[in-house]
């Protein structure tokens, strides 16, 4: 059975030390900041004053961890809760959760992906997410598979019985390099 081509971001699975696998920390996104950032988007933290601000995280970068959604007031002072933030969005009191946890597993669809590839590292690719229902559409680039340090550590194939490996595969995976690890 092939699998279904479904990108949809890193997805919390499991923890490698056992218990709840969703922690999640709170942090702020700088009002107007110019990129959507969608539930499932690897992000990083962003060099700014206050020192706890995220945006989104290239393949190369060290994130913090994986955007959940999060809350803000809109210039008309209603409150709001959004699995995406949009871009140039002016707001205050903005609350982004992130799964920020170095020990957190992840679920992501390979562009492909063999069992010779479990234990080694490859780079996300992170195209557009998709607007109508804030998910991310990142996931893991099955030409970047290598033994170099970088992106993240493939553990092993999500047991499903409509995965398999091969084009569209499913991995678990954990970040290679961490914010809070390095």
């Amino acid at each position: 059975m092939a699998n279904r081509n479904g990108a949809y971001g890193l997805m919390p699975s499991q923890h490698g030390a056992g218990g709840t696998p969703q922690r999640m920390g709170a942090y702020s996104i700088a009002s107007e900041y110019a990129a959507n950032i969608f539930q499932g988007d690897p992000v990083k933290m962003a060099a700014t004053p206050n020192g706890v601000d995220i945006e989104l995280a290239a393949a190369g970068a060290v994130p913090v961890g994986v955007f959940a959604g999060c809350s803000y007031v809109d210039a008309t002072g209603r409150p709001h809760f959004s699995k995406m933030w949009p871009t140039g969005l002016v707001a205050t009191d903005v609350v982004a959760y992130v799964y920020d946890d170095p020990k957190q597993t992840f679920s992501i669809q390979a562009t492909t992906a063999a069992i010779g590839n479990i234990g080694q590292y490859a780079d996300w690719e992170a195209p557009n997410g998709d607007v109508s229902v804030g998910l991310s559409r990142t996931e893991l680039d099955g030409a970047t598979f290598s033994g170099t340090l970088t992106g993240v550590q493939v553990v092993n194939l999500v047991p499903s019985p409509d995965n398999e490996y091969g084009a569209y595969a499913k991995l678990n995976v954990v970040f290679a390099e961490h914010h809070f690890t390095n």
